[in-house]
């Protein structure tokens, strides 16, 4: 493809994100992992991290799960694996990758923006039921409730215990993004959201779009 096409077709991509998720992409996959230096180009002129992965599960090419298990058993910190939502061997695979993975100290979590490796994410991840995931740094603790759920939105609330001078981060799944916030200064940068006490106490609520995905928020507390 020629530059101009690939700026096209990122650049509208982008946009078209922007406009129905309400957040800006900024890593990007090129198809089959193939890339270039016209591609990098454009990549960078848009603010596009590359990724590639570092492990191949293979899960595309009908491995069945135990292979897809042994596949997974090489990676290391920070490392990518290209997995896919449709093979019915990754749903498989999943549970003992995942005890694999912990019985090594290791965990699933999300893609660094600014280096491009594997972090793991800073609080616990959401469960079942209506509580959704919380957890602590320092000396203050947040726990996580959903209340009303409607189609295409949902709310949760937000409650600080330990101290009253403290900083929320909550992680959003993948397209979400906060429709409202109440009781609280509120500021966001792609999934993740700060909270911050405006002196209506320690708890707040934010109202979040779903786009598609109805997965819990995780929030963790500092104390500010």
């Amino acid at each position: 493809m020629s530059q101009s096409d690939i700026q096209s077709q990122l650049s509208r991509s982008q946009q078209a994100i922007q406009q129905t998720a309400g957040v800006t992409p900024t890593l990007f996959r090129p198809p089959y992992g193939e890339t270039n230096s016209t591609l990098k180009s454009v990549e960078s002129s848009l603010g596009l991290r590359e990724i590639i992965w570092d492990v191949d599960s293979n899960d595309w090419n009908n491995a069945s799960a135990d292979t897809i298990r042994q596949n997974a058993a090489r990676l290391t910190n920070g490392q990518i694996i290209l997995m896919h939502d449709w093979p019915a061997a990754t749903v498989q695979a999943l549970p003992n990758i995942l005890n694999d993975l912990k019985s090594r100290n290791l965990c699933p979590g999300q893609i660094s923006s600014s280096t491009g490796r594997a972090v793991a994410p800073s609080g616990s991840t959401g469960g079942g039921g209506s509580t959704g995931g919380g957890g602590s740094t320092g000396s203050c603790t947040v726990s996580v409730t959903k209340a009303e759920d409607w189609t295409d939105r949902f709310n949760f609330n937000f409650t600080v215990s330990g101290s009253s001078s403290w900083v929320v981060t909550v992680q959003l799944g993948g397209g979400q993004s906060v429709q409202s916030s109440w009781n609280a200064s509120v500021s966001s940068s792609g999934s993740t959201v700060t909270a911050r006490p405006n002196g209506s106490g320690n708890s707040f609520g934010l109202t979040l779009y779903k786009n598609g995905n109805s997965s819990y928020p995780t929030a963790t507390c500092a104390t500010a």
